[in-house]
């Protein structure tokens, strides 16, 4: 397994207390009107309306259960936590790509005294949630909504991030380079493996496998072929469907020994 390079530290954000307050952003962000909800309808699954093509992944129901799982072998990685960075007394709390907003819901009941903001694209989180989290449909690859030093903690997931279609879809070999280019220091990067099936001996490995396979094949493989192969690929459905009934013979047994990284990064951005 692929070691740290070394120990991440506190994760900080600079925050100016005369800043513009995340109330006066609620004017400016995208209001939950009907047409968000008119989701798009492709090859049996929904889609975003809210801009678009710009994520290729559907926001059904099942497509939300699959990021669930998802969200539980992250938490297994990381050995139960929300996160590799030690948070202390955090006060603005940033989800970027919240999806379902289990992250988000999570992190707000572990710190009450915190403001924690889930954003995404599409409005698929629970309405009734911790008195200190809020939900905003936004494109956060566009204008920046919040104004500048509003968080001193910022999570993103960046498998629900990626793009297609001529854009960067595998940020990780860049993304150091990226945020020492924004001045970012502390730079830390821990990868986990995370193998697809229960063929480890390791008893933690076999249960980050399990979990990872079952997200695999409830639907994570269609999730992200689909749109891929048939709008930039050309394939028809049907076509993918095939490829996708060999992947998933293939993946439901252990004879075939195969794993994925998780990496995780974390950085600090000093205060000036």
């Amino acid at each position: 397994m692929a070691e740290s390079e070394t120990t991440p530290r506190r994760v900080a954000f600079e925050v100016d207390s005369d800043s513009e307050d995340l109330e006066s952003v609620e004017s400016d962000m995208t209001s939950l009107t009907s047409s968000i909800y008119n989701y798009v309808y492709e090859n049996g699954r929904t889609y975003h309306s809210y801009r678009p093509g710009a994520y290729i992944l559907p926001n059904d129901e099942r497509e939300q259960e699959r990021l669930d799982l998802l969200h539980h072998v992250f938490r297994l990685c990381l050995d139960g936590r929300l996160c590799r960075t030690e948070l202390t007394n955090p006060q603005k709390i940033l989800d970027v790509g919240t999806g379902t907003g289990i992250w988000a819901i999570e992190v707000a009941d572990d710190y009450p005294s915190a403001e924690v903001v889930g954003v995404d694209l599409s409005p698929i989180q629970p309405g009734w949630v911790a008195p200190n989290l809020r939900f905003f449909i936004d494109d956060v690859s566009q204008e920046w909504t919040f104004p500048s030093n509003s968080f001193d903690f910022i999570h993103a997931e960046f498998n629900r991030i990626s793009h297609a279609n001529g854009r960067v879809f595998d940020l990780f070999p860049q993304f150091k380079g990226l945020l020492g280019d924004a001045a970012f220091t502390n730079i830390q990067v821990h990868q986990e493996v995370c193998p697809i099936g229960t063929w480890p001996k390791d008893s933690r490995l076999k249960e980050i496998g399990r979990y990872f396979r079952a997200q695999f094949l409830w639907g994570g493989v269609e999730a992200y072929s689909m749109a891929l192969f048939t709008r930039f690929g050309g394939w028809s459905p049907e076509e993918v469907e095939v490829l996708l009934a060999e992947v998933r013979r293939e993946v439901k047994g252990n004879k075939m020994h195969i794993y994925t990284h998780c990496s995780f990064t974390t950085a600090e951005k000093p205060r000036n």
